[in-house]
């Protein structure tokens, strides 16, 4: 079983330790600009009949011949002597049986039962209701904080922990380019504020989204109309990944998935 997770670079650490106390192993890190991408594997434990199967495939040859013939000693001779003691036991209850007490429990069995025999009273248990799944996509329509953050104020009540709960869940919502700066001094790449709605510069309501240190290409850009730029008040059906939030300034870290014109 293989878990390929994204993480924002200075944090692999972190997400490496997490996942290798719950028994992952780190088999490759593979860094981006912005994201580290972490593949792990299941570590499987051995059981003992593993661990034994292996070390007899160790033996060589002759031993192993050795050991199988053995075994098969010991399972012969215990078989032996399990028929004998069963024959003779069984032998021994034939001849220990009192007659007179033998027809006694014979004519009790012919009686006619006082009462019917109570019926059971156990009852069979009831497996607890299985969870409903989160959802592969945070959605305004399948989950209702994520709604309210799309609408209320920018620093909403409820903004820190909804980052924390769904940090690393991919959200998709409806919005538009705010605002749009040089990322540094580089001239290629460039930070991108976002907000929900149609309002593009004029957006004042909703939580306030930024990608950072993304070009063109880092957009992802699908479907049949794909712009050859994305300039502010541009609208656009944003997928993206919960990178975090910073309560200072109440803006939604995110890293690009798909992005869709609308």
């Amino acid at each position: 079983m293989h878990n390929t997770v994204k993480v924002v670079r200075g944090r692999e650490a972190a997400k490496i330790a997490e996942l290798t106390s719950d028994g992952w192993e780190l088999i490759e890190q593979q860094s981006g600009p912005l994201r580290t991408e972490l593949t792990f594997r299941k570590i499987q434990p051995q059981s003992p009949f593993t661990k034994l199967t292996a070390a007899f495939h160790a033996l060589a040859p002759a031993t192993q011949r050795t050991v199988i013939a053995v075994t098969g000693g010991i399972a012969v001779a215990l078989i032996a002597l399990v028929v004998v003691l069963t024959v003779a036991t069984s032998g021994d209850d034939e001849d220990t049986k009192d007659p007179v007490a033998t027809n006694e429990t014979a004519a009790s069995n012919t009686e006619p039962s006082a009462s019917p025999p109570a019926a059971s009273s156990t009852k069979t248990p009831t497996a607890p209701p299985t969870p409903a799944p989160e959802p592969a996509v945070i959605t305004a329509k399948n989950t209702p904080e994520f709604e309210a953050l799309l609408s209320e104020d920018e620093c909403a009540k409820g903004s820190a922990a909804f980052a924390k709960a769904h940090e690393g869940d991919k959200i998709l919502f409806d919005g538009t380019v705010v605002n749009i700066a040089p990322h540094g001094n580089f001239d290629t790449r460039f930070d991108y504020l976002l907000g929900p709605g149609d309002d593009g510069p004029n957006t004042t309501q909703g939580a306030i989204l930024r990608y950072e240190d993304v070009n063109y290409y880092d957009f992802g850009l699908t479907g049949k109309n794909q712009p050859e730029s994305l300039d502010v008040g541009g609208l656009f059906r944003f997928t993206a990944t919960l990178e975090g939030y910073n309560p200072q300034t109440c803006i939604f870290a995110l890293s690009p998935v798909e992005t869709e014109a609308r």
